[in-house]
C-alpha cells in the first residue's frame, strides 16, 4: 500500500489527519485542470472513497503543477518497503496508484551509469560500507544534508543530520562510525 494521500503529502497512519476534498486542493494545483480540454475532464472523476481527483481506473490524478507531491511518490516508490526497486517495479507500482502527464519521464528519466561487472558485496560486518548524501531543505537547525551510512552486511543504517555534504564531514562521521562498531 503506498499510504494514504494528504495535502502535499503522504501518511502512513490516518490518525489525526482528515482526506482531502476537491475543493480542499490548493487553486494552484488545480489550474492545470481547469486548462484541459472538455474531453480530458471527462475521462477523470471524484471518487467519494477516495476524495481525490482520479482518472477511470481509479488512480489519483495529481497536476503538472503538483511536482513537489509528484517527487515524493517517486521516491516512497523506488525505497519501498521492498527496499531500493529497478525503474520498472518503480514505474509499475506508482502507475498502479497515480496518474499524471510526466509520470514515465520522472521515474525512468534518470539513468545512472554503472561500472562493468558484479556490485562489491560483504560477509562480515564493517567490510564495506556505503554511503550518500540526503538533501533534506531548510531546517531550523541549519543541517540540510543527511549522511546515510548503511553496513553491507548487517544492513545496520546510522542517520547524521550535518551542515555540509563535504570530504571533512563525511570523514568525520566515519571516524566516528570506526570508533562505535570497529
Amino acid at each position: 500500500m503506498m499510504g494514504f494521500l494528504f495535502y502535499y503529502g503522504l501518511c502512513d497512519s490516518p490518525h489525526g489527519f482528515s482526506r482531502i476534498t476537491p475543493a480542499q486542493f490548493d487553486l494552484r494545483l488545480v489550474d492545470d485542470w481547469g486548462n484541459k480540454s472538455n474531453s480530458a475532464r471527462k475521462t477523470t472523476t471524484v471518487r467519494d472513497t477516495l476524495s481525490a481527483w482520479c482518472d477511470e481506473a481509479g488512480r489519483i490524478w495529481l497536476p503538472d503543477s503538483a511536482s513537489d507531491l509528484q517527487l515524493r511518490i517517486c521516491i516512497i516508490g523506488h525505497f519501498g518497503v521492498a527496499g531500493h526497486r529497478s525503474m520498472e517495479v518503480t514505474l509499475a507500482t506508482i502507475r498502479e496508484h497515480f496518474v499524471w502527464s510526466t509520470l514515465e519521464k520522472d521515474c525512468c528519466g534518470w539513468p545512472t551509469p554503472r561500472p562493468w561487472g558484479e556490485g562489491i558485496h560483504s560477509e562480515k560486518t564493517n567490510e564495506v560500507l556505503h554511503w550518500d548524501y540526503l538533501f533534506m531543505g531548510k531546517p531550523a537547525s541549519g543541517e540540510v544534508y543527511l549522511l546515510v551510512l548503511k553496513d553491507d552486511a548487517s544492513n545496520f543504517v546510522w542517520l547524521t543530520p550535518c551542515a555540509n555534504a563535504d570530504a571533512e564531514t563525511t570523514y568525520a562521521a566515519l571516524v566516528d562510525w570506526l570508533a562505535g562498531f570497529g
